[in-house]
């Protein structure tokens, strides 16, 4: 298993092969952002999303498919009013 930098023409092997937590991919995501300078604004929104994520789905990283994100989304607790 391979994680890719956009950066990089080689694929950088992944330090740990075992699968990782939620949290965990949810922090290297985040820091994927950062690293690609993306805007404070479009990180703390993806942050606050993925932690109401979080706190929906306790199973594995593996574990999340399209029926997973459906019921999330069914929730509507990821919807809040702009301001």
């Amino acid at each position: 298993m391979h994680r890719y930098h956009r950066n990089e023409k080689e694929p950088m092997p992944l330090a740990n092969l075992s699968e990782p937590s939620l949290s965990a991919a949810v922090a290297d995501f985040l820091a994927d952002l950062t690293h690609a300078n993306r805007s404070a604004h479009k990180r703390r929104a993806y942050a606050t999303e993925l932690r109401k994520f979080e706190t929906f789905y306790a199973g594995s990283v593996a574990g999340i498919t399209a029926e997973v994100l459906r019921a999330f989304l069914a929730t509507g607790s990821h919807l809040q009013p702009a301001s």
